[in-house]
């Protein structure tokens, strides 16, 4: 992601998948996102993508994801203690903790 913010003039990068876009996994360019962001929040806009319509985004499509990830275990979210216990499992699987 930082390479493709390095190379272009692109304002962030950003994974999508097949449940959609995952902005917390994503890397932004902070002097061009954050007035974007700003003016979201002033306009009520309170979702965490609202802002990327104004914005110039690239998107990592899910071919370029599972070349490093193909099971798309950095998307797991942790909501609750079920979702808790199934990731700790899933990690003592693949030996990471």
């Amino acid at each position: 992601q930082v390479e493709v913010l390095l190379n272009t003039s692109t304002d962030g990068v950003v994974p999508i998948t097949h449940r959609g876009k995952e902005p917390l996994h994503a890397a932004y360019r902070r002097e061009r996102c954050e007035p974007l962001i700003r003016r979201a929040i002033r306009l009520g806009k309170m979702r965490l993508i609202s802002w990327m319509g104004w914005a110039d985004i690239h998107y990592l499509d899910e071919d370029t994801i599972d070349r490093f990830d193909p099971e798309h275990l950095a998307f797991e979210n942790i909501n609750t203690p079920e979702d808790l216990a199934r990731t700790q499992a899933l990690a003592r699987r693949i030996d990471i903790g």
